[in-house]
């Protein structure tokens, strides 16, 4: 299951004159099929028990969910390498390229040229960009997924945003999407961030349907109507 989270305004995230670079990048859209932009609070769900003392980088390398009654493994995400990364943006990008030719009616051409252009300008040092948070999930030893979150920038001081979600196709429905979201919110509280935000397609309901069991509630919709040529 992949989940492309990216925000209508995410130039202006990172750059706060609208004048300096155009916005580009799709809404989201939530209820509908109207647009929206979903948020919540960042809570701790639970102590996580963190690697510190193997952490070089800035934020912490290991967060693990605590095992439950029924699970068969324990989740973990450790920071994407730039190898990983490599690897899983080619999917990422023409997943969310196809979204922009479904949702936006763009060829597959400017779709996928706009695509590989934002990306660029989001994460211009890949894997070591700073504000982000870039994590692999592990169930065990395996590679189930991974999650893209940035961190609160000038223009939103209070707001991470994830961009993208995703649970690789083996491993969908065993609840490892909410359980990624979960341990990043515990990251991002210990981070001291208050905020988590992201944009979602409306016609994706089961993503809709998560993020409202996780406590996201929408903050702004767009709309859109097809018009029928003349005569």
């Amino acid at each position: 299951m992949t989940w492309r989270n990216w925000p209508a305004n995410w130039s202006r995230r990172r750059h706060p004159d609208p004048a300096r670079r155009s916005t580009s990048a799709p809404s989201g859209r939530a209820d509908g099929g109207q647009g929206g932009t979903t948020r919540r609070r960042a809570t701790h769900p639970g102590p996580p028990r963190r690697n510190l003392l193997a952490c070089p980088g800035r934020f912490c390398c290991t967060t693990r969910w605590p095992r439950r009654r029924g699970d068969a493994v324990e989740l973990t995400l450790t920071p994407t390498t730039a190898e990983e990364l490599a690897r899983l943006l080619g999917p990422l990008q023409q997943g969310y390229a196809e979204d922009l030719v479904a949702h936006r009616g763009m060829t597959p051409e400017a779709a996928l040229e706009r695509t590989v252009t934002q990306i660029r300008e989001l994460l211009p040092a890949g894997a070591a960009t700073e504000g982000v948070l870039l994590r692999t999930a592990r169930a065990g030893d395996t590679e189930v997924g991974w999650i893209w979150v940035t961190l609160p920038a000038a223009a939103a001081p209070n707001q991470a945003w994830i961009h993208n979600i995703e649970v690789h196709e083996e491993h969908r429905g065993r609840g490892y999407a909410r359980r990624m979201i979960q341990l990043i919110e515990a990251e991002l509280a210990h981070l001291g961030v208050p905020e988590l935000g992201l944009n979602v397609f409306g016609t994706n309901t089961v993503a809709i349907g998560l993020y409202r069991s996780l406590g996201f509630e929408v903050t702004a919709q767009q709309m859109a109507k097809r018009i029928t040529p003349a005569g």
